[in-house]
């Protein structure tokens, strides 16, 4: 693979506490009818390692950069294959699928690979929710407070027939993280609410720390 650079040590991002809370909502989230594992924006691949090789026949790693691919090449084996993509975009049948997307930390645009890793944020959240509509799947989707609001995130994805099965959140000292269980249902015909970005930081539905999931 030319990349026109060298992948340098360091240049993935490494696991924190929005890797953990994914991690725990995806082990939450894999049930019996799960034939499928996808971690978009894999990174090192520490959902798919942790989570989808063991509840899952076969797991797929998906990066839009090529260095982090580069990271997940040692999970490669019969049962799990990796794809250099954007977002949900290479996807074409998503039934009995779990789809997890820990996105990425700010909610800027990035022009430079390198910065890939960082920029995205509630707008590729958004994004997958628009790519997965209607297709079956089941989302874990993790994204912060910093890059927009969970009530347009909720909003969204409501008006879009996904169905709530579980919402956990952390507070951090800046920011609160979320991340929302969903299953796929089928669009709807309204116009679209608009997901408003979040200056001051949402506050969890539920309160407190990591409150775990709950009925949808």
């Amino acid at each position: 693979m030319r990349l026109g650079y060298r992948c340098r040590g360091g240049a993935v991002y490494e696991p924190a506490e929005d890797t953990w809370q994914t991690v725990e909502a995806a082990e939450e989230a894999a049930g019996r009818r799960v034939r499928v594992c996808v971690e978009l924006g894999a990174g090192r691949g520490v959902v798919a390692e942790t989570v989808c090789r063991a509840r899952a026949p076969y797991t797929v790693i998906a990066d839009i950069d090529p260095c982090a691919l580069e990271e997940g090449r040692r999970l490669i084996d019969a049962r799990s294959d990796a794809v250099q993509g954007d977002n949900a975009s290479w996807i074409r049948r998503a039934a009995h699928t779990l789809i997890v997307f820990n996105t990425p930390y700010l909610p800027d645009p990035c022009t430079a690979v390198e910065e890939l890793q960082w920029c995205g944020g509630l707008r590729e959240a958004l994004r997958l929710l628009t790519l997965a509509a209607g297709s079956g799947c089941r989302l874990v989707v993790t994204f912060s407070s910093l890059s927009g609001s969970l009530h347009g995130f909720l909003e969204y994805a409501a008006w879009l027939g996904y169905r709530l099965l579980g919402l956990r959140s952390r507070r951090m000292f800046f920011e609160t993280l979320y991340t929302a269980t969903l299953d796929a249902g089928g669009p709807r015909v309204e116009d679209p609410p608009r997901a408003r970005r979040n200056r001051g930081g949402d506050q969890p539905r539920h309160g407190g720390e990591n409150r775990g999931e709950h009925g949808g």
